[in-house]
C-alpha cells in the first residue's frame, strides 16, 4: 500500500531529530568520535529529506527511512519488497543507501461492520390512563351543589371515569369509599354533581378512577371540605366580659374542620400592624388539608362537649398561611409552622388571647 509507505516516509521524517539524538549517544558510547558521527548523521537526514519522496515513487520500494548499519553507521535505509529495485544509488549526496527487503507492507483494514439484523417490530404497549381533577381543587371548600369534573386521557381511549368519596376521619378508619356517579360518556368532559347538602359538614376525600378499553386504570384524589351551614359567625356574644381575655393560659386552639386541640406558640405582628397566632401546622392548617381562612377556635373543638356548636367569642382567628409539610421518610421539613389572622368580634386591639406576660427577649419581628 502506498499511502502507508508514505506514511512510513513521514514517521521518518518527523522522527529525525530523535533518531539523530540517539544515533550520536550511541556512537558515543561505542567510542566513536562524537563531531565524526554528527557530520555522517547530518549527510543521511539532508538525504532523506531531498529524495525520499523521489524514491517512493520507484515501483519496487516500499519505504524510507533513517537508520545504521551493522558497524553502528548512519544510513538511508530503502525498504524494498525484494533485491535493489532499478535506480536505487548506493550513495545519495554522500549518505550511503542500504537496501532493505521486507517484502510488502501491509496496513490492518478496518473491521468490517457487523451485519444487521432486520429488527422486528414490535407489539405497540397499551399504556394504562391518566386522571387529574379539574374542580374542585385540593383543600377548596364548596357549599350545595357542586360540579366534580377531571381531565381523563389514555392512548387507546377511556371508557369511563368512576368518582368516590369519604368522610376524611372515616377513611383513614378504615372504612372504604363510597361510589357517587359514574361517566361513560366523555364527550361532554368527563364529570358528575354532588349535592353536598346531603351529607354533613366536613371534610371529605374525592376520588375519580379513569378506566381504558383494557381495564386499566388510573386515580387522583383531593381532600375538601363541606361547610354548608356554619357561614359567617353570629355577633359577638354577650356572655364574656370585652376586657378579658379570651381564655386563660393553657386553654387549646384547634381548626374548625377537627375535632382536634393544640398551643399557640405566640402572637405576632407584621410591618401594617396586622395582629396573628403563631402555632403549629398540624395544629391550624390540619396538616395541609385544612382551607385558608377555615376557622381557629379556642378552645378547639376536642376541648368542647361532643355536639356543642362553638360560640362566636370562640373563632379568634382565621388560617393566613402554613409552610406545608412533606410527609416523606426522605424528607427534610425545617418546620411545622402555620399563622392565623386574629378575628376581634367585639374585642378592642390590645385585648389578648389569653392571659400572657411580657417576653423575656426580643420579638419576633418577621415570620412570613
Amino acid at each position: 500500500m502506498k499511502w502507508f509507505s508514505h506514511l512510513v516516509c513521514w514517521l521518518g521524517k518527523q522522527a529525525g531529530l530523535v533518531l539523530l539524538l540517539a544515533l550520536v549517544t550511541f556512537g558515543i558510547a561505542a567510542g566513536q568520535p562524537p563531531e565524526d558521527r554528527w557530520e555522517r548523521l547530518g549527510r543521511v537526514a539532508a538525504a532523506h529529506a531531498r529524495h525520499s519522496d523521489a524514491l517512493m515513487e520507484l515501483p519496487d520500494v516500499v519505504g524510507v527511512g533513517i537508520g545504521v548499519d551493522a558497524k553502528n553507521n548512519p544510513v538511508l535505509k530503502v525498504f524494498t519488497k525484494h533485491g535493489r529495485p532499478a535506480g536505487v544509488p548506493r550513495k545519495l549526496d554522500g549518505a550511503d543507501v542500504e537496501i532493505v527487503p521486507t517484502g510488502e507492507f501491509h496496513a490492518l483494514a478496518p473491521a468490517a461492520p457487523a451485519a444487521v439484523k432486520p429488527s422486528a417490530t414490535k407489539p405497540s404497549v397499551d399504556k394504562p390512563p391518566t386522571v387529574t381533577f379539574v374542580s374542585p381543587q385540593h383543600g377548596e371548600t364548596v357549599v350545595g351543589e357542586v360540579t366534580l369534573q377531571v381531565n381523563a386521557t389514555d392512548d387507546k381511549g377511556v371508557t369511563k371515569v368512576e368518582f368516590y368519596y369519604q368522610q376524611y376521619d372515616a377513611y383513614y378508619s378504615g372504612k372504604v369509599p363510597q361510589l357517587l356517579a359514574t361517566d361513560t360518556n366523555g364527550g361532554d368532559g368527563w364529570s358528575c354533581t354532588w349535592n353536598t347538602t346531603a351529607v354533613p359538614d366536613e371534610r371529605y376525600i374525592l376520588w375519580a378512577v379513569a378506566y381504558d378499553t383494557k381495564g386499566q386504570t388510573a386515580s387522583h384524589n383531593v381532600t375538601i371540605a363541606i361547610d354548608n351551614t356554619r357561614g359567617e359567625p353570629p355577633a359577638y356574644s354577650p356572655d364574656r366580659f370585652e376586657d378579658s381575655a379570651v381564655s386563660p393560659i393553657g386553654v387549646s386552639v384547634g381548626n374548625q374542620y377537627e375535632a382536634s386541640a393544640g398551643t399557640i406558640g405566640c402572637r405576632l405582628k407584621d410591618s401594617s400592624g396586622r395582629l396573628f397566632i403563631l402555632s403549629n401546622n398540624h395544629v391550624l392548617a390540619l396538616e395541609n388539608t385544612a382551607p385558608l381562612n377555615s376557622w381557629i377556635l379556642q378552645p378547639g373543638l376536642y376541648d368542647m362537649p361532643a355536639g356543642t356548636f362553638p360560640y362566636a367569642w370562640q373563632i379568634v382567628g382565621t388560617l393566613t398561611a402554613y409552610v406545608p409539610i412533606t410527609f416523606s421518610r426522605f424528607a427534610s421539613n425545617k418546620v411545622d409552622a402555620a399563622i392565623a389572622e386574629v378575628k376581634r368580634w367585639g374585642l378592642d386591639g390590645e385585648t389578648p388571647l389569653v392571659a400572657t406576660s411580657a417576653p423575656s427577649g426580643s420579638g419576633v419581628s418577621r415570620f412570613w
